[in-house]
């Protein structure tokens, strides 16, 4: 094996070993929410894991992987419901930061996703809501992911 080819996996394989993650979770709706982020060394590398513990078990929702940055907060819709808001973004000028998710804590169901292309989806949490969604990297309350 040449020389450069081993170092480019021996450098591989540190990078990859020195990933770091941190978990962040918040009750919603009566449920535990937990949101492990999982830092692979740049900041668009980062990987965004959303789960909820139901009945002692640990149930995946949602995974961020473009990298960037997550974020969550508990709301209250119009309605009066209680629903996990998320914002899930890659960073830089050419990324949609309105790109949100909504679960339901009552059903665990995700009512709104990101999606998988880089466009904003604000104009339907809005209208799930009852009112204008919040730009969550600006509250104090967002549990993830800073």
């Amino acid at each position: 094996m040449n020389r450069l080819l081993f170092a480019v996996l021996v450098f591989s394989i540190a990078g990859a070993a020195n990933a770091k993650a941190k978990a962040f979770e918040a009750q919603c709706g009566g449920m535990l929410f937990r949101v492990e982020a999982i830092n692979k060394g740049h900041p668009l590398e980062n990987e965004y894991r959303l789960s909820v513990k139901d009945a002692g078990k640990e149930k995946a929702l949602f995974v961020a992987n473009e990298g960037g940055w997550f974020h969550a907060k508990c709301i209250k819709a119009k309605s009066g419901k209680e629903l996990l808001l998320f914002q899930s973004y890659c960073g830089g000028s050419g990324c949609a930061e309105d790109r949100y998710g909504i679960v339901d804590p009552g059903s665990l169901q995700l009512i709104l996703t990101p999606g998988t292309e880089n466009v904003g989806n604000s104009k339907q949490a809005t209208k799930i809501i009852g009112y204008e969604v919040p730009y969550l990297p600006r509250e104090k309350d967002a549990f993830c992911c800073e």
